[in-house]
């Protein structure tokens, strides 16, 4: 397994957008990441442009 971080593109409380990421995610890889903060209570339908990066 591997660590990912996910980040993503959102609306802070101002309407602004905001980039932000989340703390390490462990997967097999960069689409099970992505899958795993999807699934998760911290994931938003209104984020946008969501990616993952292997971290060391």
């Amino acid at each position: 397994m591997n660590k990912f971080k996910v980040y993503f593109s959102g609306k802070n409380i101002n309407g602004e957008v905001v980039d932000c990421c989340t703390q390490e995610i462990i997967a097999k890889d960069q689409n099970e990441a992505i899958e795993k903060f999807k699934k998760s209570s911290i994931c938003k339908p209104e984020y946008f442009w969501i990616f993952s990066k292997k971290i060391n």
